[in-house]
């Protein structure tokens, strides 16, 4: 009888730790499923016209500003003053850019993405652009704001997209 009792725990004990084991595979599964449908969500914003037509546009205001002005912020502040529409739809453009990888950082620090799915989302040519011009004409304009905090988290983990800006 004292075999028989012990081998109805042993059972039952294997019966558990496969349910637990299968507890788990379905938890991962269920991250898995949701990190994959936050990377297609922020893909398709990066993917978007507008994305492209930003990170562009971006880079035409750095190259023409660059030999008169030793940072971005400061060639979008003169441009505030002199052309405030022009500066406004630089802005709008920085603002697109500073989203996505804002987005991406807060997703990272929240935990709610892992640290290979957050590189996976922010090896990209516009994040040389997010570090060289965007994040300079955000501070310009809110030297208070979470700029430097999200570009300290994006550097930690990929200090610069290939040779620099496209």
């Amino acid at each position: 009888m004292e075999d028989f009792v012990f081998m109805l725990a042993a059972v039952s004990a294997f019966a558990s730790a496969v349910a637990a084991l299968t507890s788990l595979a379905q938890a991962r599964g269920t991250v898995q499923g949701n990190e994959v449908n936050v990377y297609l969500r922020l893909m398709e914003d990066y993917n978007a016209p507008s994305m492209r037509e930003a990170l562009y546009a971006l880079g035409a205001f750095w190259r023409d500003h660059q030999s008169k002005f030793s940072e971005p912020g400061v060639a979008w502040l003169e441009m505030n003053s002199s052309d405030p529409e022009k500066a406004k739809e630089v802005r709008g453009h920085a603002r697109l850019v500073s989203n996505f990888f804002g987005s991406a950082a807060r997703l990272y620090e929240a935990g709610f993405v892992s640290k290979r799915l957050f590189r996976l989302l922010i090896l990209r040519p516009g994040l040389n652009v997010y570090y060289v011009i965007v994040a300079p004409i955000n501070v310009v304009r809110s030297p208070n704001g979470e700029t430097m905090h999200y570009l300290r988290v994006l550097k930690r983990v990929v200090p610069q997209y290939a040779d620099g800006l496209y």
